[in-house]
């Protein structure tokens, strides 16, 4: 299912009508894509993933039950791509 949001409200449809989109930003909501660092951030926490160390400009978290790494950039957002390589590494569904 795909989340489709616009300012006068949200609804779910089964695939998204791209003909609609207008900027890059609803392309990121079309495929509900979470690009905001700190909601990462507080996601990657609260499934148990542990901040191991600093970076000069990335947070490093580990997992005791994954194998990897996660490397978050300190920005404000980071692009969909980084954002979906992130959810695939700590195996959240897209």
């Amino acid at each position: 299912m795909w989340r489709v949001e616009r300012l006068t409200g949200d609804h779910w449809c089964e695939k998204p009508a791209l003909e609609h989109i207008e900027s890059f930003s609803q392309l990121c909501i079309y495929m509900h894509v979470e690009t905001k660092t700190e909601k990462i951030k507080h996601r990657l926490e609260q499934d148990g993933w542990c901040l191991k160390r600093h970076g000069s400009d990335h947070d490093i978290y580990r997992h005791p039950g994954i194998k990897g790494i996660i490397t978050l950039p300190r920005h404000k957002t980071v692009s969909p791509g980084v954002a979906r390589s992130i959810a695939r590494k700590a195996g959240w569904p897209e």
